[in-house]
């Protein structure tokens, strides 16, 4: 494991994205409200006025008939023209500018052939791997480090700072509205699949792979100590070593952010 390097944390994030998109329950549609109908004028007949007749019993009052309002047809839902695969980022963008109310959605969103992007962190996050080069743009700013303590490394808690802003966005993400853009955009989700030689893809069945290995990673408190049996520092801990390299990726987020990450895993999964 070469811990200088950060190992595409954002599919983490795009697996959170494409889960709250898949696993989320539609909005339910609202209720048809029926349109008032105004009563209609009494008809008033006019007749010769005559003297009262005694003791005879008083006709009974007719009853006013109600017309009972017609519920209005649902609304046929409007029809959105997808763009080519080649010229879908803009449009991704507009439309996936709801998925966080504070908009901190953008920056997981600024490069180009996002869906292909995706297509490819999705499909290795799935295996339990990472895809570097697609989400290179999003490697944080500082560098990794390394405490030593009685002459033994150990990752350095400071470093889990770098992901705090990626695991803000993946708390921040608004699984009603996300389900809807995934509707929208899966059939050039499935044209970019097909692009990789990759035919008749249960895209959710790869979102629910991911989502599980993800879910399934244990959180570890306290001290992290490494080994370096040569460049690459390694896990000393042989239970955490043999984790798949997504699930290594997401513990070197640190317990906290790794939590909320998780906590936003099992809400939508709990949809299901």
């Amino acid at each position: 494991m070469d811990m200088r390097h950060w190992i595409a944390i954002v599919a983490i994030i795009l697996a959170v994205i494409a889960g709250a998109m898949f696993f989320s329950g539609p909005d339910e549609p609202p209720e048809p409200r029926p349109v008032p109908v105004a009563p209609e004028p009494p008809t008033v007949v006019p007749t010769t006025p005559r003297a009262p007749e005694r003791d005879a019993p008083e006709p009974d009052a007719e009853p006013l008939v109600r017309t009972e309002p017609r519920p209005q047809p649902e609304p046929e839902p409007e029809t959105v023209e997808l763009p080519p695969l080649d010229d879908s980022d803009n449009f991704l963008r507009e439309q996936a500018e709801v998925l966080t109310a504070d908009g901190s959605i953008e920056r997981v969103l600024a490069s180009d052939d996002l869906l292909r992007k995706f297509v490819v962190v999705l499909e290795n996050l799935a295996e339990g791997n990472v895809s570097r080069d697609p989400v290179a743009f999003m490697a944080p700013r500082e560098s990794f480090s390394v405490i030593h303590r009685d002459d033994r490394p150990y990752l350095n808690p400071q470093s889990y700072r770098r992901y705090d802003r990626l695991a803000a966005v993946a708390s921040a993400l608004q699984p009603s509205q996300a389900v809807a853009l995934l509707r929208l955009m899966e059939p050039l989700i499935e044209e970019a699949y097909a692009e990789l030689g990759l035919q008749d893809v249960d895209v959710r069945d790869r979102l629910r792979r991911a989502i599980d290995l993800l879910i399934d990673t244990p959180v570890v408190t306290g001290d992290i100590v490494l080994r370096q049996p040569s460049v690459m520092f390694e896990f000393a801990n042989p239970a955490l070593e043999e984790l798949l390299p997504a699930q290594k990726q997401l513990i070197r987020m640190g317990p906290e952010n790794q939590r909320k990450v998780q906590a936003k895993l099992r809400e939508i999964r709990e949809l299901l």
